[in-house]
């Protein structure tokens, strides 16, 4: 796992202000497409939710135009780094102007962060999938999956660095729903 990978939890460090959690957010966040984006395998799954990331979202009563991470100031390779940052301008004018946008954005039933968690769920729950199951047998023993080549008991194990960082994204996720709730 990346050395500057910063480890947090909820509850030894609470999130006191949007601009904290969304900053926090787009840390876990680029750290989970640096890790996907080291397994080739996962490539695909890196760029489906690069493109979910920026997904415009429409806010409820349609009096509102789309608005986007972008929009509020979540960029791809600010300060020419490479990573995702934010541009404190752009997200303090959302802020101003369009404060409950910006809550749509994040919490609403189609807003971005219940649609990235779905989609990182999925991804989680495939990925633990026993690649050697047949859906038609109901295998109670671990032991009864045999290798193909081998014929030897087998379990798939996934990177536990793909798990460790997705959980800290779901949960930075998690964090910055509630200040928007």
């Amino acid at each position: 796992m990346d050395s500057n990978f910063e480890k947090t939890s909820f509850e030894t460090n609470p999130v006191e202000s949007p601009e904290d959690a969304l900053h926090a957010f787009v840390v876990a966040y680029d750290a989970l497409q640096a890790t996907l984006a080291a397994y080739a395998e996962h490539l695909e799954f890196a760029n489906t939710l690069r493109g979910a990331i920026y997904r415009p979202v429409l806010p409820e009563g349609g009096f509102s135009p789309p608005i986007s991470l972008y929009e509020i100031g979540v960029v791809y390779g600010h300060g020419g780094k490479g990573k995702y940052g934010i541009n404190e301008a752009k997200l303090h004018a959302a802020l101003e102007e369009r404060a409950a946008d910006v809550s749509a954005l994040f919490v609403q039933e189609n807003g971005i962060l219940p649609h990235l968690c779905k989609i990182l769920s999925e991804f989680l729950t495939d990925l633990f999938a026993d690649p050697n199951a047949d859906d038609s047998e109901n295998l109670e023993n671990p032991d009864d999956i045999k290798s193909p080549d081998t014929n030897e008991s087998t379990v798939y194990v996934p990177p536990e660095e793909i798990y460790a960082v997705a959980m800290r994204f779901l949960n930075e996720s998690r964090r910055l729903a509630a200040i928007w709730m």
